[in-house]
């Protein structure tokens, strides 16, 4: 959501109060109260925990219940009224066909799905800025604070400079920093990084730091001016908060990957915009928020599910060489849409937005009474919503059978149907794989469990399971040792099962002193947990040693 130039009109009547949206909005401070309580919460999962990113369903579950309903209340704002499409119909048809086409070439050449998932990163942390700017604009009018130009411009230059500091964090030589969802791993969609050389991103850094700084005191101090200060709490929040987003983690070089994972950013973007858009739709349409928020979760639903899912493996993805990595490119162009549309239809100084939001007498009026005929197009886009939110239900429960089934047949049977949906999942090869080496399929077996660790390359039973298989083969014992060794440290080297198969792979490659190690801890660890097969043999291959 942004905010184009907005003329200096008082934000509504004092008389009238503020209504309940607005009140619960003032109360959270532009939503940073809540942002700054969760940091410290944050930081101290990352530590106890250990972690690095979000756990997966952590991630799915903000995705589906939060960021997915911020993508449909823009397609509602676009095309659920005729005047709207009309109006945007540059934005709402034309830009949307080139987009698709776009999706579609993307399909067939890696480097231009590379390009358009670079647009997005470079792209997002704007979008984020210009949404900050857009409220802090909204709530500055609403309570009459007057803006004069040089405040303004000063306002702007705060969340401008914030934007370079991102760019500059994302740019860096050799970075990691994954500001936002998406940034791939390179394995087929790459970000393009513009790789500032050190030297020039830590002069750079010298440069833009203290003059973000300065800008947010001067915004704060202008706005405030006159007896200000405190109707200009809530953008003096925005303004932290918003730092806390990207300036911060430019400045400390990456040194909390957690706190600023894409998806928690996302989270806070997606709850601030669903927040004025179901105001805006209860102002102008007199909208009940649950069934807007539902409407929004359906139509997001679709539009995030439909695209990979037409070039899923048993629809069109045999006639697209990157298909299986469609979700991607969707993804980003997605979100390049998203960004497009979301900056044509939101304007402080639209008058029908400005009224609902602001309100104002506006600029003009824009109401669209023309009796709408019916249409298939929303009532399949909820049937096609329904569908993608039963979608993760679908495989958790096919996870669950396959996982919990003693026939290889029912668990070939569950993996060929979630491939077909290109919902392959990492934990039903596993057991496929497992299956197949008990019936001395070892083939079938290395298969099941490399489709896995493409799937999930931290897929920790996958990865010693097989080591050990490969162990078989003379030919395989190198990548054996490299897959054991990743085991044994993704296990902390507390597991006995991973040990064990650390010291084989050490033995195979004539490594005898690192096995002997390996295979002592291991008989040690299965001697505490009490596990009687695995000593036994941990204590055979120590006879074998010592001859």
């Amino acid at each position: 959501m942004t905010a184009a130039a907005a003329p200096n009109a008082p934000g509504g009547s004092k008389g009238s109060g503020p209504d309940l949206h607005h009140r619960v909005t003032d109360a959270l401070l532009g939503y940073g109260v809540l942002y700054l309580i969760a940091i410290p919460f944050v930081l101290w999962l990352a530590a106890r925990y250990e972690l690095s990113s979000w756990p997966m369903w952590f991630a799915t579950t903000v995705a589906l219940l939060i960021s997915v309903p911020h993508y449909g209340a823009t397609y509602l704002r676009v095309y659920e009224k005729r005047h709207d499409r009309r109006r945007y119909a540059v934005f709402a048809i034309w830009i949307t066909l080139a987009l698709i086409a776009c999706f579609v070439a993307s399909l067939y050449s890696a480097r231009l799905g590379s390009a358009f998932l670079t647009i997005y990163i470079y792209w997002s942390p704007w979008h984020f800025a210009g949404q900050n700017f857009g409220v802090a604009m909204m709530s500055l009018r609403r309570k009459e604070v007057p803006v004069d130009p040089v405040g303004r411009r000063l306002l702007y230059g705060a969340f401008l400079l914030g934007y370079f500091l991102s760019v500059l964090a994302l740019s860096r030589l050799g970075s990691s920093y994954q500001a936002v969802v998406g940034t791939g791993d390179g394995r087929v969609y790459e970000f393009y990084r513009l790789g500032i050389p050190e030297g020039v991103a830590t002069t750079l850094l010298w440069i833009l730091a203290p003059a973000y700084f300065l800008v947010i005191v001067g915004a704060i101090g202008r706005l405030s001016k006159g007896g200000y200060l405190r109707a200009t709490v809530p953008t003096i929040t925005l303004l932290i908060t918003h730092s806390f987003w990207y300036a911060l983690p430019a400045v400390l070089t990456e040194q909390i990957p957690l706190l600023y994972a894409g998806v928690w950013v996302s989270a806070i973007h997606s709850l601030q915009y669903l927040w004025i858009t179901s105001y805006y739709a209860k102002q102008t349409d007199g909208a009940r928020i649950p069934t807007f928020i539902l409407k929004c979760l359906l139509v997001g639903s679709a539009i995030n599910v439909l695209p990979a899912l037409l070039f899923a493996p048993g629809m069109l993805g045999p006639l697209a060489p990157l298909a299986l990595q469609a979700g991607v490119v969707s993804f980003s162009i997605l979100n390049i849409h998203h960004f497009i549309l979301d900056g044509a239809v939101w304007k402080l100084r639209d008058g029908r937005v400005a009224r609902a939001l602001l309100g104002t007498n506006g600029d003009e009026s824009t109401t669209d009474d023309a009796p709408q005929g019916r249409s298939w197009v929303r009532p399949a886009l909820y049937v096609i919503g329904t569908l993608a939110l039963l979608m993760p239900l679908y495989v958790t429960i096919e996870v669950a059978r396959a996982a919990s089934s003693q026939s290889r047949e029912i668990v070939e049977a569950a993996s060929e149907r979630l491939a077909f949906f290109g919902n392959d999942h990492a934990d039903v090869y596993f057991v496929l794989g497992q299956h197949r080496a008990i019936e001395d399929d070892y083939p079938g077996a290395e298969n099941a469990y490399r489709k896995a660790l493409d799937i999930e390359p931290s897929h920790y039973g996958v990865t010693y399971r097989l080591a050990g298989l490969l162990l078989r083969d003379s030919d395989g014992r190198d990548e054996a040792l490299e897959l054991a060794q990743r085991a044994a440290q993704q296990s902390k080297y507390s597991d006995p099962a991973s040990m064990l198969v650390l010291g084989r792979a050490n033995l195979a490659t004539g490594n005898v002193d690192s096995a002997k190690s390996a295979i002592q801890i291991a008989v040690k660890l299965a001697v505490q947990q009490g596990d009687n097969e695995l000593m036994r043999i941990g204590n055979n291959l120590l006879s074998v040693l010592k001859r």
